[in-house]
């Protein structure tokens, strides 16, 4: 990660205007759906299928999750690395203590939605210290930054408990590829999943249908028989059930954008909740 990449690899957008270029996207992709009458996959086009679906237990043969905020508590790993980094590097960051250097950051990062290339010299340049640093920090939040990754209680119990059920797993990012791979590894996902997506790899980026249509290609089932988790209600919810998939939303503490539709499917705040949504 020698250069910085566009901000478009930042994490999730806002809510506000992620969903206002969702909703264009539902004109020009399609999902795959079922026939009964014929009994083959067919292509129906993506906004036919944007409604409320019920949800049916007995449908799903593979579980998706997003990675920051529902497998990786993001929030608190980040603090942990904050603290760490203010230590190693104090005399760069200007007149600040370790507690309002964290507590800004966090603010400004606005749950990973703002890339770190701009959070660094705005806070830098609020607490007096040299903008000209922002580059060596950057450095060292990338090259650091998992090693303080930390998962939501329960995480591994829950995978291993729906693996031992015969389900397929997945997790589909938005990111860098070696900064989100190097967060699957530090959480010992490797051995827990069948397949990981990120999208700088895969050359899409979630809202986008094509992205989770090829997560359930990698897992072998058609989106209709896909659980996906996560907690950005544009990027993660309305984006996975556009493409023909239940959804179980990861709230946390976050609001439902109220200029959204409605949530489609189950709400969730505790991965052991996700096991009852997701029997074979």
């Amino acid at each position: 990660m020698a250069s910085e990449p566009p901000c478009k690899l930042s994490g999730h957008l806002p809510y506000r205007r992620s969903f206002h270029n969702f909703r264009a996207t539902l004109r020009f992709h399609t999902a795959w759906t079922h026939s009964s009458r014929s009994g083959h996959a067919v292509l129906h086009p993506v906004e036919d299928r944007y409604r409320r679906r019920e949800y049916s237990r007995d449908m799903v043969d593979a579980v998706l999750f997003d990675l920051d905020e529902t497998l990786l508590d993001r929030t608190k790993s980040l603090r942990a690395f904050l603290r760490d980094q203010f230590e190693r590097h104090a005399d760069r960051l200007g007149h600040v203590r370790s507690d309002e250097w964290c507590a800004r950051f966090l603010v400004l990062d606005k749950r990973g939605r703002v890339h770190k290339s701009v959070v660094y010299p705005n806070i830098l340049a609020e607490f007096g210290g040299r903008v000209e640093h922002a580059d060596i920090l950057l450095a060292d939040y990338r090259a650091r930054c998992a090693r303080f990754a930390q998962p939501f209680d329960g995480m591994g119990a829950v995978l291993k408990e729906l693996r031992a059920r015969g389900l397929a797993l997945g997790i589909v990012t938005n990111g860098e590829t070696e900064f989100q791979s190097r967060h699957v590894e530090a959480l010992e996902l490797d051995g827990l999943v069948d397949a990981v997506l990120i999208s700088e790899r895969e050359g899409l980026r979630k809202p986008d249908a094509a992205l989770f249509l090829r997560a359930a290609t990698a897992c072998r089932t058609q989106p209709s028989r896909c659980l996906f988790v996560g907690d950005n209600p544009v990027a993660d919810v309305l984006g996975a059930h556009a493409a023909g998939m239940s959804t179980a939303w990861f709230h946390g503490s976050a609001e439902w954008p109220t200029d959204a539709p409605s949530n489609p499917g189950a709400s969730i705040d505790h991965l052991s909740q996700v096991l009852a949504l997701a029997r074979p």
